[in-house]
C-alpha cells in the first residue's frame, strides 16, 4: 500500500513539474530547436533513466520493508542527480542539454539547481528511512 502512495505522489509531482515547464515554454513563445546530436543525447538519457528506474524498483522489491523503501528513495535521488549531472556535461561540451532546450538561457541554472535539490531531497528521505530501520 505504501508503494502505491509513493508512486501516486511521484506521478503528481512529475506531472505538475512538466506542466509548469510546458506552461512556461508556451507563455514565453520559445520555439524548440533540436538538432540531431541533441535528440540522440536526450534519447540516451531517457533510456538510461527508464532502465535504471525499472531495475531499481524491481531490485528493491526483494528487500521489502523499511530497508527496501529507503534504498528505493536513495536510488531515485541518485537518478535525479545523475540526470542533472549528465545534462550539465552536455551543456558544457555541446551547448545542447535537455534543460537548455526547454527553458530560456536565464532560467537554465535555476532549473538545474531545482533538479539537484529534488535529488538531494529523495536521498535524504531514503537515509531517514534507513535510519528508522536501525531504531527498530
Amino acid at each position: 500500500m505504501e508503494t502505491q502512495n509513493i508512486k501516486y505522489y511521484l506521478y503528481i509531482f512529475l506531472g505538475v513539474f512538466l506542466l509548469a515547464i510546458l506552461y512556461y515554454i508556451l507563455a514565453q513563445g520559445v520555439s524548440f530547436q533540436y538538432n540531431t546530436a541533441q535528440f540522440i543525447w536526450s534519447t540516451l538519457i531517457l533510456a538510461i533513466t527508464v532502465g535504471v528506474l525499472y531495475n531499481l524498483w524491481r531490485t528493491t522489491l526483494t528487500f521489502g520493508g523499511i530497508i527496501g523503501k529507503g534504498l528505493r528513495m536513495i536510488g531515485l535521488g541518485i537518478v535525479f542527480l545523475s540526470v542533472e549531472a549528465l545534462d550539465r556535461v552536455a551543456v558544457a561540451f555541446t551547448d545542447s542539454g535537455i534543460v537548455s532546450s526547454l527553458v530560456s538561457y536565464n532560467m537554465t541554472t535555476v532549473v538545474h539547481n531545482s533538479i539537484f535539490v529534488v535529488g538531494l531531497f529523495f536521498v535524504a528521505v531514503g537515509y531517514i528511512r534507513l535510519s528508522s530501520a536501525g531504531k527498530n
